[in-house]
């Protein structure tokens, strides 16, 4: 089954990514990805976000898309309460330090 068809979403975000931009929820039932909006400017922009997604399908939720920066590398606590991933601050800025976000899944809280 492909998750994206029919989506404007580069996942695995091309050139390096990888499985390390998937993960599964604990209870297999959500799939949390990073991916790149794939638009006529990709290539000048940084802004990677994370999304999640049923794994029976459905249309994706972003859960980063409030960073203009780049968003990845998620994966969810054992008992599937928490998502966590690494976010830049600074749109554009390559060099930017990543900085641990833990997402309450069930309040939204960072």
């Amino acid at each position: 089954m492909d998750l994206l068809e029919g989506l404007t979403l580069d996942s695995p975000v091309s050139p390096f990514g990888g499985s390390e931009d998937f993960t599964v929820s604990p209870d297999g039932q959500e799939i949390a990805f990073t991916a790149r909006n794939a638009t006529h400017d990709q290539a000048w922009t940084t802004d990677t976000n994370v999304y999640t997604i049923s794994a029976s399908g459905g249309k994706p939720e972003c859960v980063t898309c409030k960073n203009a920066a780049q968003d990845n590398g998620a994966v969810y606590s054992p008992d599937g309460q928490f998502l966590a991933y690494l976010a830049m601050e600074v749109p554009g800025f390559e060099s930017d330090r990543e900085r641990v976000v833990l997402l309450n899944r069930q309040t939204g809280e960072r």
